[in-house]
């Protein structure tokens, strides 16, 4: 998402009472020194959907005049600051008529197929303070805020807050003695609350759409329905901002991993659930699969021939850069491809269904059945599958081990589905499984790497196409004597009768 610029907001706030001064900042921490900024009056429009969904999740979308660029969303970050309210700040240009559809796509997750409209609006009397140290560089800000919420041109409430924020790579050490300080002169306690939920009350306090609630004592298929269902969903919500903002490889991937769970689950649930229904799902969720397959191809090749280049005498390395460069320009495209896709009208009625199934599935009288009685018998449906696969693979057929990499994730998956009810047992059983899936990933891992390599060898530089040549007889490694002898150590170490003892 080239047009946002991105920021990881890292800040403590503090109410304040109407006759709080902000006291002397000069040399409260070694070296450092205010700067006292104009006092500036902020309009804030903020765009929700009607039932607040993206506020419940945490995430907010503003438009703020005076701001550069005047479009923010802020989503809430994974790096976790006792005391601190830490979020990513992504910045947007456009007009304040219409939401940009960047913006738009950005929440597309949470928002759903709701649209985003209005719903509040906040003025910001604001005195700024830029705390330097020695050198002259910002280390923090503080900022003291009086706030009004209008609505229908009146002031309805006001509240006063005072935000201590760090500045990019400077220490939480510094925000601590900062707020520490500002705490000796009057301000309240810190308080994570935004200033969106402070204006639009106890409704955007209410609990996101989907959570994973805890199993009962002796839970029904049906109970694990939707734990499952929710723990799955979950990994796709939280992974598909990171995937739009490119800002990690994990976000395609673990948006793939979770639909694939859901496909997994689905299957394994059987007659738990509406057949119907569960079909319905599963399709669109590979639709979904298969729009970010590229992506997340791209991926895997990327770090597999770095790897590999490395190997490479050094004289060949400026040409095994260009290659791999190559690569990424067709993996950008891809992800431009994906992004699109998964931003339009389709994608948000996926996760509509989703939603919906996460916290209602259609389930049918079997979902009554206590799940540790119907687990063992429908996990060792699924090891079964993948012992008769394995007993008809050819190890040198590619094809025959892809094939029973697929049936191996299926296992593996309905094997963690029933962790929670069955425990160790099941954990370990999908441990051992994990290895055979990683065995025979390297397998297909070098599959696609010599069919991305012999297509792009017609338009390669003499220099290019000795590398890929090199680069291609690297990935018969993946089916030689080393690769077999892993092959038959991680399918012994599954298939022991200690391991599988449990299945029925």
């Amino acid at each position: 998402m080239s047009e946002a610029n991105q920021n990881l907001e890292r800040e403590v706030k503090l109410g304040a009472w109407p006759g709080f001064e902000l006291p002397e900042l000069d040399g409260f921490s070694k070296g450092v020194k205010t700067a006292k900024g104009a006092e500036r009056v902020l309009d804030a429009t903020y765009f929700d959907t009607p039932d607040l969904r993206l506020i419940r999740w945490g995430v907010t979308v503003r438009h703020r005049t005076g701001d550069d660029p005047p479009w923010t969303v802020k989503l809430p970050s994974e790096i976790a600051i006792p005391g601190v309210l830490s979020r990513l700040e992504i910045g947007f240009r456009g007009s304040r008529d219409r939401v940009p559809d960047a913006v738009s796509a950005l929440v597309r997750v949470h928002r759903r197929s709701a649209q985003l409209e209005v719903v509040a609006r906040l003025t910001t009397r604001r005195r700024h303070l830029a705390i330097h140290n020695g050198k002259g560089k910002v280390v923090a800000n503080v900022d003291d805020d009086e706030v009004s919420v209008v609505a229908d041109g009146r002031v309805t409430a006001r509240f006063r807050e005072v935000e201590a924020e760090l500045a990019q790579g400077a220490s939480v050490e510094l925000l601590s003695t900062l707020v520490a300080r500002l705490r000796e002169a009057g301000a309240g306690a810190p308080d994570p609350t935004p200033k969106l939920v402070r204006a639009l009350g106890p409704r955007a306090l209410a609990p996101p759409d989907v959570v994973a609630v805890n199993l009962p004592g002796d839970p029904t298929i049906g109970d694990l329905a939707r734990l499952s269902l929710a723990s799955a969903l979950l990994r796709i919500i939280h992974s598909d901002p990171v995937m739009r903002l490119d800002a990690d490889v994990e976000g395609v991937h673990q948006m793939r991993v979770g639909a694939r769970r859901l496909r997994s689950d689905l299957r394994t649930l059987g007659d738990a659930v509406d057949r119907e229904w569960a079909d319905e799902l599963r399709s669109e969720l590979a639709w979904m699969a298969g729009v970010l397959g590229p992506v997340r191809d791209a991926d895997v090749l990327i770090v597999r021939l770095t790897r590999q280049g490395d190997r490479l005498a050094l004289s060949d390395r400026p040409d095994t850069a260009t290659l791999i460069e190559r690569l990424r320009r067709e993996r950008g495209k891809a992800l431009e491809l994906a992004v699109n896709e998964l931003a339009g009208d389709r994608y948000g009625a996926l996760i509509d269904c989703l939603v919906d199934a996460a916290s209602n599935p259609r389930l049918t009288n079997s979902a009554k059945r206590p799940a540790v009685d119907v687990l063992p018998r429908t996990v060792g449906s699924a090891w079964r599958r993948l012992d008769k696969a394995v007993r008809a693979m050819d190890k040198e057929s590619s094809g025959d081990s892809h094939r029973v990499r697929i049936f191996a994730k299926r296992a593996r998956y309905a094997g963690e589905m029933a962790i929670p009810v069955v425990g160790k047992s099941a954990k370990q059983f999908s441990t051992k499984l994990a290895r055979v899936q990683d065995v025979l990933g390297e397998r297909q891992d070098a599959v696609v790497a010599e069919s991305w390599l012999r297509q792009a060898g017609p338009i390669l530089t003499r220099g290019q196409a000795l590398v890929a040549g090199q680069l291609l007889s690297l990935q018969r490694d993946a089916f030689g004597a080393d690769s077999d002898s892993e092959w038959k150590t991680s399918w012994g170490d599954v298939s022991q009768k200690r391991v599988t003892a449990w299945l029925r």
